[in-house]
């Protein structure tokens, strides 16, 4: 119980967190650091850099993306963890709708379309959005892979989990998809909705580390 309290309060945080953060980016606040960090990711391009973006690009879009966490949340039912598994579905519609409602609402200018290095595959279910904040793939990403790393946290190193999330989130700016504040927002946003996932009184044996 004590530690469903401290993911509780971890969820609320970093939700205030996420708010806090998206109205200094809804400023322009962080213009000139987006600008610098696109600058230094993109001054030395690198084609196997390019190939890894695109494939990351595929693989934390919506219609696979949402197979992924499908498959998470019936794991984690097959083995007796209903509440998390359907908190997991509710953090994916939910997080889903915010970040539609931020990308339509928030006005975060898009980056030019001189600075995009990999074309966005269109898949079905991908959809438009004027502004870019946050980054869908990111929150994707957090919610898919650490729930992931609570159904196996006994063979996936947690340092692997990090990684990866690492490398969808710096690919997101490499390949000029995101400003590095749009992956800000998706990562406080994703972590949000993943300590909330796991909030519940099952957290007790099994919750997410």
């Amino acid at each position: 119980m004590e530690r469903s309290r401290h993911h509780l309060l971890l969820a609320v945080i970093l939700s205030v967190a996420f708010v806090a953060f998206s109205a200094i980016a809804a400023a322009g606040w962080t213009r000139g650091a987006d600008l610098w960090v696109l600058g230094i990711m993109q001054e030395h391009p690198v084609r196997a850099f390019d190939d890894i973006g695109l494939f990351l690009s595929i693989a934390g879009s919506v219609p696979v993306s949402t197979l992924a966490m499908l498959a998470v949340a019936l794991t984690l039912r097959s083995r007796g963890r209903r509440q998390a598994s359907g908190r997991l579905i509710l953090a994916f519609l939910a997080t889903a709708l915010v970040e539609v409602a931020m990308k339509t609402l928030l006005p975060q200018s898009p980056i030019e379309a001189s600075a995009v290095r990999v074309a966005a595959p269109s898949l079905l279910m991908d959809f438009e959005t004027p502004f870019p904040y946050p980054s869908g793939h990111v929150i994707r990403s957090v919610l898919a892979l650490g729930a992931l790393a609570s159904v196996y946290r006994r063979t996936i190193p947690k340092g692997l989990i990090l990684m990866l999330i690492a490398l969808m989130a710096i690919s997101r700016i490499y390949v000029g998809a995101h400003w590095t504040s749009d992956v800000v927002g998706g990562l406080l946003l994703g972590t949000a909705a993943l300590a909330w996932v796991f909030a519940g009184r099952e957290v007790k044996e099994e919750g997410w580390r």
